[in-house]
């Protein structure tokens, strides 16, 4: 049944921050985009580092690793879809995978053996934006449902101008290797403080055929905002010394 649109009133987004904080069910999914896309989600920067100082590959090879990133992220988009139902659960396992799998990326010791571990991490970075997008559609209430959704792309997408200088030190002063073990830990440390909040999150507020529409949708949009945290940015590797 068509829903009839809010009305655009001031304090709007202030009225969708109190109401992602008052209930867990949002604001856990919320705090673990915050610091999951700030420290996990920036591989425009980490892997021309892997590529160059790591693999001493040039721009061919930070092609090959994104490629395999980006091929990963599709298979793990059709994987997803085959999952059932998204749940809180099922997001701190998505978190944990991804976590796992960074790490996992950051010990391998050759070239390919990394482009090949970048294929799961692909996978679990579109399985994370995917369980976050749905289930926090599923259990927000429907009259504040968009101002939630705004508040997910901005700490998903907006953390970059913190995010992206942190990793950028960390690859440049510490080891490029270094950059996927701090998003790593990251993911695994979230994960794990927010699964008791996470195991008790089990409500939903739509109807079963929403959900599905819900979960479709997130899928995509899932993919699509892997593509634009990840992607690279103009000039960079060929500049790289």
């Amino acid at each position: 049944m068509p829903k009839t649109p809010v009305k655009r009133e001031k304090g709007q987004i202030r009225e969708g921050v109190k109401v992602v904080w008052a209930d867990p069910r949002l604001r856990t999914p919320m705090l673990m985009t915050v610091v999951i896309g700030m420290l996990a989600y920036e591989n425009q920067i980490a892997l021309p580092l892997f590529a160059k100082f790591t693999f001493h590959r040039e721009a061919t090879g930070y092609g090959v690793l994104s490629s395999m990133m980006g091929i990963g992220s599709v298979a793990g988009g059709l994987l997803i879809a085959r999952f059932g139902r998204a749940t809180h659960r099922r997001l701190g396992f998505a978190a944990t995978f991804l976590g796992a799998t960074m790490l996992l990326a950051a010990f391998m010791p050759t070239f390919w053996t990394m482009a090949i571990a970048l294929l799961f991490v692909g996978s679990g970075s579109v399985a994370f934006i995917t369980m976050n997008s749905a289930t926090l559609q599923l259990t927000s209430p429907v009259s504040v449902r968009g101002r939630v959704m705004a508040l997910y792309i901005t700490a998903i997408i907006g953390t970059t101008p913190i995010g992206g200088p942190v990793i950028g030190w960390i690859g440049q002063h510490i080891d490029p290797r270094a950059t996927y073990i701090t998003g790593g830990l990251a993911c695994l440390i979230t994960a794990a403080a927010a699964w008791p909040s996470l195991r008790r999150s089990t409500e939903e507020v739509v109807s079963e055929e929403e959900a599905e529409a819900i979960e479709r949708a997130s899928i995509l949009a899932g993919e699509e905002l892997a593509g634009d945290k990840d992607s690279s940015v103009p000039g960079v590797f060929p500049t790289m010394e």
